[in-house]
Parts: structure tokens; sequence; C-alpha cells
């Protein structure tokens, strides 16, 4: 169930609800007055109750129906059609108002839009109609242009606040799934190196060996057959190879028997449910694990263990897994019985339905049974055998690869401008320049310690994050590094000739005194660039960065331009 539909529709319900009572609460007390008439107020109930009463039905059939919130918006402007078309105050028209504090809940700027041109149509009519009958003048014309000025700053600040709020659920859906994924990782890898454990304690014994995945497989099947989910399926399979890991504790001479287990030996064994519950207490890996771990040999009659649950008490994963934990036990050989045919399977099943099992989970079963669908549903022993600890360990190095290429991406970057460190971007720059030519632009700021006294280390820090931020947005293809405390480095691909240079740097120059412009705090700041050409010197990097700080340097001198692009007649250190 998508709870977050169903809170939005249940709050819109709620406060559509609350005013409806209001407005049929303020028309009574008018029809009291008299002024208003009994056929007006049968009117008005259908057109404000209908519509709610409708809605309801729709929501209490499919309480995280994603159209009801349009049904909710439709039914309340026909309402608002309706009063302000027959309203006897001015003051009607602020009968939209208490729909803009519910519409926000939408986050949909066009669904907004689309409400706004909805109300100003019905507000032209309100207004023309009043006009014809002349009931508006120029000298009472005050109150529609208020009118106006308030429906169209309502939803002005609302179309904002709803792209606002539009764009921070897009974000905060994002997060939560890179966080999902990440969890879902983790949580395949735990399963699986659990798992690994139970295939070992299932091995101790031939006669049980695969058990575990046997219960999966009937278990899954089940859950299939009563309409799961594909997810919740999975689910009720990873839960059921799990059922038995709490014979973790148990002595290997118990599990290993050969023959029946005499009573002080069940009583040890009894105790395997409540290890696995203690070891899984607090997992939050899925719904049920605990629950099916715990109570999957509790009875339906309440003589199970290992709190003697009954009937629908017990969890249904508990009831789940307890029938296929017991099929499985029917159809295995033990040493002091061969495995049961069909028919008196079936026969278990059904004498025990209500006493050892749910009757009708076990009815469900049961059809499986007879249709033979549990044929083909278990997966080759040898092979799970085989490749269940492989899948764990390749399961969690993908997980500690991408956490490490996660943490090498991070420690690349500069802490504060997130452009490379100096000896990461000059490695980058140069496996560039072995492939293309291009432009090597030092950036410098000028004035950067002055703005540091002045407006303290963070107007600092703001100037050098905002730069980079422009360096970084202007070409994707590009390579910017921090080079030194107020100087970057960058690479432009594929600029071979200076006509192409002036193009670039004069828009990149562009955007950068765009932004010294709008904070007025930087007014003495300025930035120049000295640029060299790749093609013109060479791929070694070392001398092209001297022959871009050179260029830098004579710019800086020169303080007419605002770049320069080095040549030959300057000489290097």
């Amino acid at each position: 169930m998508n709870r977050k539909e169903h809170r939005i529709n249940r709050n819109l319900l709620n406060g559509w609800f609350f005013i409806v009572v209001v407005l049929l609460v303020a028309y009574f007390g008018e029809y009291l007055k008299g002024v208003r008439s009994l056929e007006y107020m049968v009117v008005f109930s259908f057109v404000t109750v209908v519509p709610l009463l409708v809605c309801y039905v729709i929501y209490r059939k499919n309480e995280t129906s994603d159209k009801l919130r349009y049904l909710i918006l439709g039914g309340y402007l026909i309402m608002y059609f309706f009063v302000l078309l027959t309203g006897s105050t001015t003051m009607v028209f602020t009968y939209i108002f208490p729909l803009l504090t519910l519409i926000v809940l939408y986050h949909h700027p066009v669904l907004v839009l689309q409400t706004f041109f909805v109300t100003l149509t019905a507000n032209v009519i309100y207004v023309v109609k009043n006009y014809r009958q002349g009931l508006i003048t120029l000298e009472n014309s005050k109150d529609i242009e208020i009118q106006f000025a308030l429906i169209f700053l309502c939803f002005g600040f609302l179309y904002t606040a709803s792209k606002l709020y539009n764009s921070i659920h897009k974000q905060n859906l994002q997060y939560v799934e890179e966080l999902n994924q990440k969890q879902r990782m983790l949580q395949h890898a735990t399963l699986q190196t659990i798992m690994t454990i139970a295939n070992i304690i299932d091995a101790k014994d031939e006669c049980t060996k695969g058990h575990s995945q046997r219960v999966a497989a009937y278990a899954s099947a089940l859950a299939k057959e009563l309409g799961y989910s594909e997810e919740e399926v999975r689910n009720v399979e990873y839960i059921a190879l799990l059922h038995d890991i709490g014979k973790i504790g148990m002595p290997d001479d118990i599990l290993s028997k050969s023959g029946k287990l005499n009573e002080q030996e069940y009583e040890i064994m009894k105790e395997h449910v409540v290890i696995g519950g203690e070891i899984l207490n607090g997992n939050l890996m899925m719904e049920g694990l605990l629950e099916g771990v715990k109570y999957h040999h509790e009875r339906y009659d309440g003589k199970g263990y290992p709190k003697g649950l009954s009937g629908k008490n017990i969890p249904i994963m508990g009831r789940i897994i307890c029938i296929a934990d017991a099929y499985d036990a029917m159809t295995s050989y033990r040493v002091y019985r061969h495995g049961l045919s069909e028919d008196e399977i079936i026969h278990e099943l059904e004498i025990n339905a209500g006493k050892q099992f749910d009757p009708e989970l076990v009815q469900s079963f049961i059809v499986l049974v007879k249709e033979k669908k549990l044929e083909g549903v278990l997966p080759d022993a040898d092979v799970c055998q085989e490749n269940l600890g492989e899948q764990s360990i390749k399961l969690l190095q993908e997980v500690i690869a991408k956490q490490n290429a996660e943490k090498e991406k991070t420690s690349e970057l500069d802490y504060l401008t997130s452009t490379y460190r100096r000896d990461i971007g000059e490695k980058k720059i140069l496996e560039e320049l072995e492939v293309h030519h291009g432009a090597i632009v030092l950036v410098d700021i000028k004035n950067l310690r002055e703005v540091n006294h002045r407006l303290g280390i963070i107007g600092g820090d703001y100037l050098l994050e905002s730069v980079a931020e422009i360096l970084k947005g202007y070409r994707e293809d590009g390579i910017v590094v921090r080079y030194a405390g107020d100087e970057f480095l960058c690479f432009i691909p594929a600029i071979l000739v200076k006509e192409e240079l002036d193009a670039e740097l004069r828009e990149l120059l562009v955007k950068l005194d765009v932004f010294l412009q709008q904070n007025k705090d930087y007014s003495n700041v300025e930035i120049y660039a000295g640029v060299v050409l790749s093609s013109q010197m060479g791929n070694n990097l070392e001398r092209l960065i001297d022959a871009a700080d050179q260029a830098l340097y004579h710019v800086k001198q020169q303080e007419k331009a605002r770049w320069y692009l080095y040549n030959d007649s300057m000489e290097l250190n």
C-alpha cells in the first residue's frame, strides 16, 4: 500500500469535509434568517454534499487512488461555481481560499495554474453577471479590484510554493531511492550470508539436506496462490529459507540423530525457534522475518510452541511456513519411515485443518498439491549447495566495491569547491591531452585575500564555491582543478586556434561578471585568465601550465585585457 498516497487522500477529504460543514452551517443560518429559500438549500446541499460522498465512496474502495485528489478538486470547483454565481455578497469569491490551503499537498504547479484559470473564469463570469444586472458600477468597483488582486496574489504565491515543494519532493524521492537501493544490496548480502549458514545446518543430516530450500519453494508457491505480490512472494521465500536458523545453537548429536528424538531431546530441539528469534531480534530486514522464524511451530489449536498461540493470533508468516515445513517433512524420507504418498499427504492436511494448520491456508495448499503446482518449484539442490556461498561472497564484494568507489570519488575532490584536487586534476588533464588538443586556462581571483579580511572566511569560501560552480557548469566535457588558494586550472577540449578561444572565454567571463555584479560585496574582485593552446606547444603539461602562468602574469600587469594567450615572444622561466 502506498501509505503516502493514502495519507494525502485522507487529509484532502478531511479538509474538504470540514469546509463543507462550515458552509452548510453558514447557509443554514441564512435560511433561518429568511435570506435563503428551502429550494436553494436543497440544490446547495446537492452540489456540496454529493461530490463529497462520491469521493468518499471511491476512497473507501481504493484508499491509495492517485486520481482521487483530482476528483476532490473537481468537486470543490463545482461547489465554488455554484456559490459564486448565486452568492449575495461580493465576499463570496473568497470561498476559493480554503481550497488553496489544501492544494499545496498536490505539489503540482501545472495543476495550480489550471485551477487558477478555472477560478479566474468563474470570477469573470460573476463580475459580468453582476455588471449586467447593474450591481457593479464605477463607484463600487473598488471591491472588484481587490477581488482580482487577491486572486492573482494568492495563486501566485501558491504556484511558487508548489514549485518549491515539487522540487523538494523530487529530490527526496531520489534520495530515498538511493538509500533503498543501498539497503537492498546490504539486505541481500546479509540474507545470503545467513542462508549459507542455514544451508550448512541442513547439510549436517542427509535426511534434512536441502530442507530450507524446499520449504522456501513451497511457502512462496502458497503465497503466490494466495495472491501475494511479486515482492511479497520473494520475501516469503527469504523468510522461509531462514526459518530454521536457530538450529545453529542445537547440539550436533541431536541434529544428526538418525532416529526419532526422545522426550528430553525433543524439548531441547524445541528451543531452536527461541534461539532463532534471539538471533533476529531487532532485525528489520523485512516484515514478518522474526514471526516466521519464531512461530512456525505454533499450532492453530494452540498446542504448539514456543508461546502456545492459537488461530489468527499466530502471525500469518508462521502459519504459512508451518504448512510448508510439515509438507516437506511428510514428503521426505526418514530412517523410521518412507515419504508419504500424495493421497496420504492430502488426507493428513485435511484432518489437521483447524488443528495444526490454518484451515483457509491449508485448503489453498491442498489445491496446489492436487493440481500438481508444486512440481517443478524446487531448485536444483546441487546447484544451490554449490553456488550459495559464492553468491554471498559476490554480493558482499559488490557492496564493498560500490562503497569504495564512492569513497574514492569523494577523495578526488577538493572539500570546499568540489573541483578536482591538484594531483588528481593534473592526471586527468594529462589523460585528455593524450587523446586530443585543447586549451589550458589558469584562472586567478584577484583580491580574494581582501575579501577574506573584510567578510571573513565564510565570505571568501562562498566566492570560491560560486566561481567553481560557474567554471564546472560552463562545459560538461571540461576539467576544473583547485590549483592554488585563489587559482583554478581548467582544461577546455577541442580548442585549436585563437578564434575558437575568443568566443569560449568571452562567454565564460560574462558569466563570472554577472555573478560579481549581483553580489555587491565582491565589487572590488576581478578575475583574470592566462591561456595556452596545446596545439601550439605540445602535450607537456608542466610546460603548458608554466606558459599559462606567464600569460596570466602578463594580463595582470597590463590590466587592460581580461585574458591573454601565451605566444612565442614570452619567455618561460
